[in-house]
């Protein structure tokens, strides 16, 4: 069953954090329960802002050709941190990672399944950009967390 038919943890829109509650939704697909009404302007230019940029990114890259899981996903622990990755075959896709409760000041996201080439990789928490290549993501690349986000979701796309 693909998972954009399936409701992932039914998550609310309008409960806390709305960005892990988002950061989950797009590992199948944005569709959240609840009553957006309830949020404050802010909230809902936050949700209007992040789910214009995944449906069209989610138009465009067929995320569903993969899914990586990352971190600590086997022995989950609110002590570390964890995510996912969702690409197509060519290197476009999405880095997910959720802080939880680690004290670290940075996490080694590594991918070593990546297509040949540097990848452009953008933010969507914090609008900065990098360049990394498939060598890199396969060592691991280091992302820091920043102090107001308790996510960090990475959109990626091949360079060149």
């Amino acid at each position: 069953m693909p998972a954009e038919s399936m409701l992932i943890g039914n998550i609310h829109a309008e409960l806390p954090s709305l960005q892990e509650s988002f950061a989950t939704e797009i590992g199948s697909a944005p569709l959240f329960l609840g009553d957006l009404r309830k949020l404050s302007p802010a909230d809902q230019r936050w949700y209007r802002e992040k789910t214009s940029w995944f449906k069209q990114l989610h138009r465009a890259t067929p995320l569903n050709e993969s899914f990586f899981p990352l971190g600590n996903w086997l022995q989950p622990s609110a002590a570390n941190w964890d995510g996912f990755a969702r690409f197509d075959h060519h290197g476009n896709g999405i880095i997910v990672l959720f802080r939880n409760h680690a004290k670290a000041s940075s996490c080694l996201v590594q991918l070593p399944l990546l297509p040949e080439g540097s990848f452009k990789v953008s933010s969507i928490m914090t609008n900065k950009t990098f360049i990394s290549t498939r060598a890199n993501f396969s060592a691991g690349i280091s992302i820091d967390w920043q102090p107001e986000n308790s996510v960090e979701i990475l959109e990626v796309h091949p360079a060149n």
